[in-house]
């Protein structure tokens, strides 16, 4: 048993941290002699000796781990500020602190993927964007905004080389449409026949068109500091954010309300028969096209209206 331990705990270890074994004999207050010899099996202890050397591997690994979460530490090893971390982030610099100071469950999660995402920022970018997206849902006080944008986009086919092949986005003042925002926008991949047939867009239509890269400044000007409607809102943000990172440019600190997760509070599955945006259209009588990126967001504020309606009725 004690060689197995050795041989699958200790060295394994070892070899996660580079230690020599001279050096890992030296971490469990061992000879070099000794730690050859209890590892093939020429040397056993005693019960209580080899209760210490797990005791120690224990602490090795608690303190390993400490570390490993400190926040602080890492940030100064960056030198990043607490303050720039938080502009990247786009997160209050008080979400900061406590995310680094306090260590209950929910912080330690969160201090784990923003230590991933300064170590390796690009590599953290889906698995950081939760920590935005879930700030955004859901509040009586952030949903009830009379002054918004609704963005939407259309897609070339949903897989890993997914990119945009139209963005819409239209900004309402005091609850009423005063200005869009619409491109086409050039692929590096083609428009398959399904997406072809769905939207209307064709390869033909965007061969011209603009890339995202030169429309997202452009975007981001649009928007300003409004809060962003959108129906499923996860997929287009994290979309947006991409962008925005490839671009270097600060991630957006807009609320975002996503109509999907609204409305399967406010509206009952059995009212309007599921929560897609063409199916809604219909529920509401709506008489305008489905799957292009400015009727969808109207949709998308007809539901956003009526779910503030309901809100409002429950205050």
């Amino acid at each position: 048993m004690q060689q197995e331990y050795f041989e699958e705990v200790v060295e394994r270890y070892r070899n996660r941290k580079n230690y020599d074994k001279n050096r890992m004999a030296q971490k469990l207050s061992l000879t070099y002699k000794s730690y050859i010899y209890l590892l093939d099996g020429r040397l056993v202890l005693e019960d209580e000796d080899f209760n210490l050397i797990q005791e120690r591997i224990a602490a090795l690994k608690l303190a390993d781990y400490q570390k490993e979460i400190n926040l602080k530490l890492i940030r100064q090893r960056h030198n990043i500020k607490q303050s720039e971390l938080a502009m990247q982030l786009g997160l209050e610099l008080r979400e900061i602190k406590e995310i680094e100071n306090n260590d209950d469950p929910a912080n330690i999660e969160k201090r784990k993927i923003i230590i991933k995402y300064i170590k390796h920022p690009k590599e953290t970018q889906i698995i950081l964007f939760n920590l935005y997206y879930n700030r955004a849902l859901l509040s009586v006080d952030k949903v009830i905004k009379d002054s918004y944008v609704v963005l939407d986009f259309e897609y070339t086919q949903g897989n890993r080389r997914r990119e945009a092949i139209e963005i819409g986005a239209i900004k309402y003042v005091n609850g009423v449409a005063k200005e869009k925002f619409h491109y086409f926008l050039r692929p590096t991949v083609a428009v398959t026949p399904i997406v072809e047939e769905m939207t209307g867009i064709n390869d033909f239509m965007l061969r011209h068109a603009p890339k995202m890269t030169d429309v997202m400044p452009l975007f981001l000007e649009f928007i300003g500091d409004l809060p962003i409607v959108m129906h499923s809102a996860r997929d287009d943000i994290r979309f947006v954010w991409e962008y925005q990172y490839g671009l270097n440019l600060p991630m957006i600190h807009n609320e975002i309300i996503d109509t999907l997760t609204l409305s399967q509070k406010m509206f009952a599955k059995e009212e309007v028969g599921n929560y897609r945006l063409d199916n809604l259209k219909n529920y509401f009588g709506m008489s305008i096209g489905s799957h292009n990126a400015i009727d969808d967001c109207k949709v998308t504020s007809k539901l956003f209206e009526s779910c503030k309606e309901r809100l409002l009725g429950v205050r």
